[in-house]
């Protein structure tokens, strides 16, 4: 080894960049430079695959030149670089460059070079502008989010391949595109976008345009037959196109708008509506023919009322109603969660002239309910018990009348039950919706293991202390309900239930939120805990994958801010996002 490769070897080591690093990366193609706090970038990486032609080159006399494999990924992230060499013209075969969060005011012209890149992620830097890329036309992921652009260049009309473009969090006014491509991933967000057409996106699976100034729906979407996921939160949209059409969409994002009217002529495949935060003031009968539509979300609008028809809607798991002047709906039974909604949408349904010659005599005073015939016969034939009040005390106790037959839901309500009811074990393998709130139950006994088939359980209003840990066997179960109980931290056997899509635990005393535990639930959508006395709120929290409602006032935290906490779900997830690591 000669004087200067010795000297070479000191200079890099000392640059943070190990001679072991590039003799690696001579064999496996890869370059891995991440979080080494690089101000720049030695001269040895640029020379990297270069033969040695004289005494400055970067090979030392172990290495065989010839053996060596040219660069294909190169990985510059997370360091303090405020700019990258015109050299990187001379790795002609990369396919990976990633220089996201660095300082970066501009990138290299010599980008034009790299005609086989596939990935560029230019996230969280400085620039304001892009180098032409026209010639790069086999890029399939272009990251830019978390920068100073005031527009798009043009070039990005030739990459015909791209299948996914991050432009988000930047100081876009105006972007406009010509030509059809085969984009699947549209991330516009973030930005100051007035009115856009993605029309040309034949392809797109998932566009967020969130948190933008556009006062109409963005043109084209209806004729997105592909696309699945629809994010138009806070902008300021007053209504909404036919999207029959988008054949495809599941999730549709339109909460912090002006809408004052509820969409029409939404596809059927819609399973996630949020409209929270708008002016809406009536739901159409129609609603009923979302047939596949598991969640929605009307918080803070002007709803008055719904619809009686929905309390058939089967497929509903989710109905969020806070902040609207409801009148036909009590509060009580808003507070203890969907199916209690929707068991009191359907006790409103007027049935028709058939119906009602067969029930005539319902309108004569009932008998108690164990002497009750009709009520027996009912039940047997639906499968249904609801009881409240004295008859749910009635009800307890003639239990064992029912064991022939299969109960799917069981509502004992408001009746005083101060002992879980022991004769509810006989149906654990058939029921499917157990409403016990509004009771003083203090505990749950561990046979509710057991009760393998339960998707929704709401024990709200009793005086639970804990719930035991053989419920994490209730691997079924979709909506847990503990609202107005005593206790203390979140149940342990929560985190074992990968079922588990919605966690309603407000008016407890809550202290802690295991963000860790929570991370484990791949369905969680909704975290609801209100009003208890947590004093911390992790910013992980907005890791965890389908989150989509976060409720936390009236707790003793200081943050986020109750200016944040005000602005719904998607504001505070978004602010613990900006609260992680690197972001």
């Amino acid at each position: 080894m000669n004087f200067r490769n010795r000297k070479r070897i000191v200079e890099d080591t000392q640059t943070g960049v190990r001679p072991v690093l590039l003799q690696q990366a001579r064999k496996s193609g890869v370059l891995n430079l991440a979080n080494k706090s690089l101000k720049e970038i030695p001269d040895s990486v640029w020379t990297l695959n270069m033969a040695p032609k004289d005494s400055d080159s970067a090979f030392d006399s172990t290495d065989n030149w010839w053996d060596q494999v040219q660069l294909s990924k190169l990985i510059l992230s997370s360091n303090q670089l405020k700019e990258v060499s015109e050299s990187i013209g001379n790795f002609k075969a990369l396919i990976t460059l990633d220089v996201h969060d660095n300082e970066l005011a501009h990138l290299p012209q010599a980008l034009a070079e790299l005609t086989l890149l596939e990935k560029l992620d230019a996230s969280h830097n400085h620039l304001q502008n892009l180098p032409s890329l026209s010639d790069c036309t086999n890029i399939l992921v272009l990251l830019l989010q978390h920068n100073n652009l005031s527009s798009l260049p043009s070039f990005i009309a030739n990459l015909k391949r791209c299948e996914k473009l991050d432009a988000s969090h930047n100081n876009l006014s105006e972007v406009s595109f010509a030509c059809e491509s085969n984009l699947k991933y549209l991330n516009l967000s973030h930005n100051s976008l007035k009115a856009l057409n993605i029309g040309y996106f034949i392809s797109l699976r998932f566009v967020d345009l969130s948190n933008n100034q556009l006062t109409i729906f963005p043109e084209g979407v209806s004729s997105l037959s592909k696309v699945e996921q629809l994010y138009l939160r806070n902008n300021s949209i007053s209504s909404s196109p036919s999207l029959e059409n988008c054949a495809s969409l599941k999730e549709l994002y339109m909460g912090n708008n002006k809408l004052t009217v509820f969409p029409e002529n939404l596809p059927k495949s819609i399973a996630i509506l949020e409209l929270r935060d708008n002016k809406i003031t009536t739901l159409p009968g129609t609603v009923i023919n979302l047939q596949s539509l598991e969640r929605l979300d009307l918080g803070n609008n002007n709803v008055s009322g719904l619809p009686p028809e929905m309390g058939n809607m089967s497929s509903l798991k989710v109905v969020v109603l806070d902040g609207n002047p409801l009148r036909s709906i009590r509060r009580d039974v808003i507070s203890r969660g969907t199916q209690a909604v929707l068991a009191f949408l359907r006790s409103r349904i007027v049935p028709d002239e058939k119906e009602q010659s067969s029930v005539g005599m319902q309108s004569l005073p009932q008998s108690p309910f164990h002497k009750d015939l009709s009520r027996k016969s009912e039940v047997s034939n639906s499968g249904k018990l609801h009881a409240t009040k004295q008859e749910a005390m009635e009800a307890v106790k003639t239990l064992d009348d029912f064991s022939s037959v299969a109960l799917s839901d069981v509502s004992l309500t408001q009746g005083g039950i101060t002992d879980f009811p022991i004769g509810l074990h006989q149906f654990k393998n058939t029921l499917s919706v157990l409403n016990l709130s509004g009771n003083k139950i203090k505990e749950v006994p561990a046979e509710i293991g057991g009760y393998t088939t339960l998707t929704h359980l709401n024990l709200g209003s009793n005086n639970l202390q804990s719930l035991p840990p053989e419920m994490a066997a209730l691997q079924s179960l979709i909506e847990i309900n503990f609202v107005c109980n005593r206790i203390t931290e979140l149940p342990l056997c929560l985190f074992e239930i990968n079922s588990l899509e919605n966690i309603l635990g407000d008016d407890n005393q809550i202290t802690h939120i295991p963000a860790n535990e929570l991370l484990k639930m791949d369905r969680l959508s909704t975290l609801s805990l209100k009003n208890n006395c947590i004093k911390q709120v992790p910013p992980e929290l907005a890791l965890i994958k389908n989150l989509r409602t976060l409720v936390l006032e009236g707790n003793t935290f200081r943050i986020p801010r109750q200016s944040i906490l005000q602005k719904g779900s998607a504001a505070v997830l978004e602010y613990l996002r900006s609260r992680l690591p690197n972001q």
